[in-house]
């Protein structure tokens, strides 16, 4: 690509009949400026475009880790959710274990209950029929003492 300085620095054979010096010099300054006015915006365009290329790259990047973490942290929520899980039905599990153990123990307890009930019953009865026995032997005693 020409640069402005090879513009500035072009020359031209003298020739017989040939063009106004002056208005060359004149139209030559005109695209010198024009063109070098267009070469700076190319050279600012070629650094813009680099740094955006660059930038872009970044978020690129950035972006690539984002999705690292957001699978990372994906992944970490599932094994936690999972973990939970797990540890929740092992406490159901304990839980539903101790309530038998401890229903199976209220039971048996219930049952010796009901036997010491049923013996205390029995003792009652017992003792209720030799209360009356006991009675009934001293009415016969005072009835004997009446009668005599």
């Amino acid at each position: 690509m020409m640069t402005p300085l090879d513009i500035q620095t072009k020359t031209f054979k003298k020739a017989v009949g040939g063009y106004d010096k002056a208005e060359v010099d004149s139209f030559l300054e005109l695209i010198l400026a024009d063109y070098e006015n267009l070469y700076k915006a190319s050279i600012e365009s070629g650094d813009k475009i680099s740094t955006l290329s660059k930038l872009v790259d970044s978020y690129k990047a950035m972006e690539d880790t984002m999705k690292n973490s957001l699978i990372v942290a994906q992944q970490t929520a599932e094994e936690v959710s999972k973990n939970a899980r797990e540890k929740a039905e092992i406490t159901i599990s304990e839980a539903n274990l101790r309530a038998k153990a401890i229903i199976e123990e209220a039971e048996g307890r219930i049952t010796e209950l009901n036997g010491k009930l049923s013996e205390l019953k029995t003792a009652m009865e017992l003792y209720k029929s030799q209360a009356v026995g006991m009675l009934n032997a001293q009415i016969d005693v005072v009835n004997k003492f009446k009668a005599e």
